[in-house]
């Protein structure tokens, strides 16, 4: 059975990542933010955020540590899948189901966004499986 979550690695958005947090909880995923050695306001922001987890970086370690650091406790949790969305609302939150459709379809595969004119989103090895 698969289980997903989504990922939110944050540096100092914090008011952004709560609206991208709620947007993606609206779609029933749980969510967790690694605060990637954020101030002290963005800190504030994220403890706010209702129905999320929080995991904290001492300092800031860059985008691809807290991604790590997310996806690791991800597996601890028990989820078998995680989908990563940017805290500063850059990725469209509303892409969430097609995703979490295309995942359940081929739960062995590895999504990953690529751009192409337009159109980003995709599974490596398959590029008509998410045709935006």
């Amino acid at each position: 059975m698969i289980s997903t979550c989504a990922v939110i690695p944050c540096f100092n958005h914090g008011a952004s990542a709560g609206a991208v947090a709620r947007r993606v909880l609206a779609h029933g995923v749980p969510v967790l933010i690694v605060d990637d050695g954020s101030d002290a306001e963005s800190a504030r922001a994220l403890d706010a955020i209702d129905g999320v987890r929080v995991l904290r970086l001492e300092r800031n370690s860059g985008k691809g540590a807290a991604v790590m650091r997310g996806l690791r406790e991800a597996q601890q949790l028990g989820y078998t899948h995680a989908l990563q969305i940017d805290a500063d609302g850059q990725h469209a939150t509303d892409d969430v189901p097609r995703f979490l459709e295309k995942g359940r379809a081929r739960a062995d595969a590895i999504a990953a966004p690529w751009q192409a004119g337009d159109a980003l989103l995709g599974l490596a090895g398959d590029a008509r499986a998410c045709p935006r």
